[in-house]
């Protein structure tokens, strides 16, 4: 064996998955990864991720309760729930990564969704904010509450740029910072713990039918009308927004769960709080090449100004 199957096999062994008969790259984040294992005991998923510091930590105990709380109370969808290593704890520390393991989960994920696809992400999403309207967490406070990078900005704001990425960053950040700053606003209205992800990347389908949902990464206490958005955007592939897409989701989502008028106001500007975040993430915490780092920010930068735009357009701003 050679050294990355004997860490696989001891992975394996930690969580006691059986012996490994086969191991493949599954899929890679932006900012962690997952490999693929077939063992004599079936299949399954091993996650692992960089920078183990307290806040991912408490991330990672959010992401465990709340998935314990949904498997529970029978969630109608499959989930990835970890599975407890042999000494009944979640998490193995491999390295500087840190691993935690679930059963793999059948499906495919989608780049772009028909109309009936993107109908069934809206039952989804207000189907999993239903069940979670009374998951309460300890001390656990992961608000997504950014006041922190507005201070981030600052402080990186000043620097002498040094390629073309830096250059568009500092051409940009003032306008990423007002946009954030202006949307916090919009923040605290109707409270849950919101997936904060539901992008078709996350979603598994078979059949023409959603089974899953992966990648409970990010869950943070937010507004409601925040998932909505960001599966308004994820699903709007290449075009993040539009006045008919968020009708239609509604039109789905609320048959299930009604938004306040209020709630459904906050729809927009929180995309575009969400897509002048993501501009900055991509900035400060994409560990990728230069060239791909770059073109994700000018994807990201242009979806922001034209949804920026019709945001104008809509509201009959000038």
């Amino acid at each position: 064996m050679n050294a990355n199957k004997i860490g696989l096999q001891k992975i394996s062994d930690f969580f006691e998955l059986g012996k490994i008969r086969k191991s493949r790259g599954f899929s890679k984040g932006l900012v962690s990864g997952s490999l693929k294992l077939e063992t004599d005991r079936g299949k399954y998923v091993i996650k692992f991720a960089e920078r183990y510091n307290d806040r991912k930590k408490k991330r990672l105990l959010l992401q465990f309760k709340i998935l314990d709380y949904l498997s529970k109370r029978k969630f109608p969808y499959d989930l990835p729930s970890p599975i407890r290593g042999r000494s009944g704890a979640f998490l193995m520390i491999f390295g500087s990564r840190v691993v935690w393991a679930y059963r793999y989960l059948d499906g495919k994920t989608k780049r772009k969704l028909t109309g009936k696809e993107f109908r069934e992400l809206a039952r989804l999403v207000a189907t999993y904010h239903k069940y979670v309207e009374k998951f309460r967490v300890g001390k656990i406070n992961l608000t997504r509450d950014s006041n922190w990078i507005v201070h981030e900005i600052d402080k990186t704001s000043k620097k002498r740029p040094k390629n073309k990425t830096d250059r568009l960053y500092l051409r940009n950040c003032e306008l990423i910072k007002a946009i954030i700053k202006k949307s916090n606003i919009y923040c605290r209205e109707r409270m849950i713990y919101t997936h904060s992800d539901f992008n078709p990347s996350n979603i598994l389908y078979k059949n023409g039918k959603i089974t899953g949902i992966l990648d409970f990464d990010n869950v943070a206490e937010g507004p409601r009308a925040k998932d909505v958005a960001g599966a308004v955007r994820g699903a709007g592939y290449p075009d993040p927004w539009s006045k008919t897409k968020e009708k239609q989701f509604l039109g789905e989502y609320e048959k299930i769960l009604p938004l306040t008028k209020k709630e459904k106001d906050t729809i927009l500007p929180l995309l575009i709080r969400e897509l002048a975040i993501n501009f900055w993430w991509l900035y400060s915490r994409l560990d990728k090449n230069s060239n791909a780092k770059y073109a994700l920010m000018i994807k990201t930068l242009n979806q922001l100004n034209n949804v920026v735009k019709k945001s104008k357009a809509y509201s009959g701003q000038n």
